[in-house]
């Protein structure tokens, strides 16, 4: 008896240690912000033309409204939702913007970085929760006119500006995008479409962040508008929000199944040592 009680101990010992063991080399999604899925739609059914088509209607809003930094003693009321879903070939993401005062401060649109208006879009797509210094995060970003900047790896990275259409000097080939000023007067919409990496899991998750620039009347700085409720933007990935492809449950969801994986396996182990325990007593 006293045997068959310490291999019922063993069993439950190791299965507390194997679910330990496999829960750890997961990140705990619960530390970061959930923008929800990312919805699957027809491949080329998409038009990039800066219009909110009905298919981005599957898609989560994700709100952009959390001030980052801007001008001392100014404030500013500009923020935006986007709109994100995907197809075999392509992450698509709309984002509508409400500013009514759209400015710019670049002597050269083509190149005008975050010097006018514009919205940035940060993917990471590894979603390793630090600020790896690699190509994983990319920076994408589109001005209210619809030039394009974007940039790989870490702050450091190589800069590009403009596509191979408008005869960018390093032009952009992974990132396509337009912009329309709406006509109404309440801002624009900046539409962006980026070319899935080869290799990318679609089946896990990635790191995901908005920020608008709002570049003021006087210039010389901007108000940084993002998605992120603690305020992350640009380069900090280890901070920035996570979407899933179609919903593949987070961390806090999958415990129950490592749970249940670990005591299959220590039942397994559990049921051989009884059987090794009985014949030895014959």
């Amino acid at each position: 008896m006293k045997k068959i009680f310490s291999c019922l101990l063993v069993v439950v010992m190791l299965a507390a240690l194997l679910a330990v063991g496999v829960s750890a080399a997961e990140k705990n999604y619960l530390a970061f912000e959930n923008y929800g899925e990312i919805a699957q739609v027809e491949r080329k059914v998409i038009r990039l033309d800066g219009d909110k088509d009905e298919l981005y209607d599957a898609a989560t809003p994700i709100s952009i409204a959390t001030l980052r930094g801007g001008p001392a003693g100014k404030t500013t009321n500009v923020t935006g939702t986007a709109y994100v879903v995907y197809d075999s070939q392509y992450i698509w993401a709309l984002v509508e913007v409400n500013d009514t005062t759209l400015n710019t401060h670049a002597s050269d649109a083509l190149n005008a970085s975050y010097r006018e208006d514009s919205v940035e879009l940060l993917v990471d797509w590894a979603n390793e929760g630090v600020n790896i210094i690699d190509k994983t995060p990319y920076q994408c970003r589109l001005s209210y006119e619809g030039y394009i900047s974007a940039r790989l790896g870490d702050s450091s990275g190589k800069s590009m500006f403009g596509s191979v259409e408008d005869g960018g000097t390093a032009p952009v080939t992974w990132l396509s995008g337009t912009a329309k000023v709406r006509a109404d007067g309440t801002g624009y919409n900046c539409e962006f479409r980026i070319e899935l990496p080869e290799g990318v899991n679609v089946g896990e998750r990635i790191g995901i962040n908005f920020m608008i620039n709002d570049w003021t009347e006087q210039g010389g700085d901007r108000f940084m508008i993002t998605s992120a409720a603690n305020g992350a933007g640009e380069w900090n990935v280890a901070d920035i929000g996570y979407m899933s492809f179609n919903g593949i449950p987070y961390t806090a969801d999958m415990t129950i199944v490592y749970v249940v994986i670990a005591l299959v396996a220590a039942l397994a182990i559990g049921g051989a040592t009884l059987v090794s325990l009985k014949k030895k007593a014959k």
